[in-house]
């Protein structure tokens, strides 16, 4: 599959990939909330579906991303962000509200189920964004050979 992606295109389709991000983030956050705030198989395809939107983005338009500084390494943070955020926000509104119906054993109004979601995800996933970042810094922000 060979792509017609630029870096002025890839550039440019940052900031409509990051509205992607959120709304789909924000339909997803809804719908955890519709099914009672569970964080079980369902919440795990509708991060399928997020994940399989960011690879169909860099196989696409975002193709070109590795010929800009930092290009792809923006694009992974932005993925990172809106998907943890959207947990983090999620769970601090069951927090301020006070839900009970939801309560944590903690006595936390967070269910335990999401201790995956607001401690683990966010740690692996920031280990390798850390990662990427180190690599994008060795190669002076740039993840395919320039000509």
């Amino acid at each position: 599959m060979e792509s017609t992606s630029s870096p002025a295109t890839a550039r440019t389709s940052l900031l409509p990939f990051l509205g992607v991000m959120v709304a789909l983030n924000t339909v997803y956050q809804l719908a955890i909330a519709l099914t009672g705030h569970q964080v079980g198989v369902g919440a795990a395809l509708g991060l399928l579906v997020i994940a399989l939107t960011m690879a169909v983005y860099q196989r696409t338009t975002g193709r070109a991303l590795g010929s800009l500084r930092f290009g792809r390494l923006v694009a992974h943070t932005l993925v990172y962000v809106t998907v943890n955020l959207g947990f983090h926000l999620h769970a601090a509104w069951l927090i301020a509200t006070n839900d009970t119906g939801v309560e944590g054993a903690s006595g936390i109004p967070v269910p335990a189920d999401w201790v995956g979601p607001l401690v683990v995800m966010p740690t692996v996933w920031g280990i390798g964004l850390l990662l990427h970042a180190l690599g994008s810094l060795l190669d002076r922000g740039f993840e395919t050979p320039r000509a």
